[in-house]
């Protein structure tokens, strides 16, 4: 079925919780966008650090380079790599899975350590460990990154263009952390998006995705508002939940790119 929908941003949060990186095109894997939150921020406890409790993590300034990405923090930089294949194995604690990790070396523990002013670790996922997708609403054995909950998140510029309308101060895309983001259609159309196509890539979307207080976050200042949420409130609320964005699963692999059409399916 022909469209009118056309990718127009790819993003990777390369580490959970903090900045992401704009990019023109993507391997798409099971687990989501190559690169994208297979790191992640541990306290002492091993439990997952984000945005609701550090907002200053949306500082943390991340450029993909050669063989990894560097990582910028009040002009202070650390470097790491794409992928670790051994070390120190952990189990980490994100949400209600518990997650076998790989411990990067000390020096990129320290300077995240001395930056937030907590002690604390970054942990990789390895390609050997297997986080399930909640199976309530996939029944296939998909798996997932550090990603909150699904592969890929999937948002429409006109959703954002309506909520910008309602707003006194209109925000950015990044408040929402979308992994593709695409135009045409009309506001939330995202949300029918069941089973399509971006290049050979098949994709499920699975259900709208709820809202936490992060996009209350100005990702530029780590200053928090009451906005967006109090507007978005106000017309996407369903039950107890404030919806904005798609969560997608990935069914075949395969290379999509900025200005791809978006094939429906369903």
């Amino acid at each position: 079925m022909a469209s009118n929908f056309t990718v127009t941003n790819l993003f990777v949060y390369p580490i959970k919780g903090l900045s992401g990186v704009a990019i023109n095109e993507s391997f798409v894997t099971s687990r989501g966008l190559q690169y994208d939150r297979r790191w992640m921020l541990i306290d002492g406890n091993n439990q997952f650090i984000s945005q609701r409790t550090f907002p200053n993590l949306c500082l943390f300034k991340v450029e993909i380079i050669d063989q990894g990405f560097s990582v910028t923090y009040n002009s202070n930089s650390v470097f790491v790599p794409l992928e670790i294949k051994q070390g120190q194995t952990v189990l980490v604690k994100i949400w209600d899975d518990q997650v076998e990790a790989i411990l990067a070396d000390n020096l990129i523990n320290d300077f995240f350590s001395e930056q937030l002013q907590i002690k604390c670790s970054l942990v990789y996922m390895p390609d050997s460990s297997n986080r399930r997708v909640d199976e309530s609403f996939v029944k296939q054995h998909n798996t997932v990154s550090f990603a909150d909950g699904y592969p890929v998140l999937l948002i429409g510029q006109e959703s954002l263009n309506l909520l910008n309308s309602k707003l006194n101060e209109p925000i950015e895309m990044n408040r929402f952390r979308p992994n593709i983001v695409f135009e045409g259609g009309t506001a939330h159309i995202e949300d029918l998006m069941i089973k399509f196509r971006i290049a050979e890539v098949e994709f499920h979307g699975i259900k709208p995705c709820a809202r936490c207080q992060v996009p209350t976050i100005d990702q530029q200042t780590a200053i928090i508002s009451k906005e967006p949420t109090k507007t978005l409130a106000s017309y996407r609320k369903f039950g107890n939940k404030i919806n904005f964005g798609q969560n997608v699963i990935v069914m075949h692999e395969g290379i999509i790119r900025v200005s791809d059409k978006i094939v429906l399916e369903n």
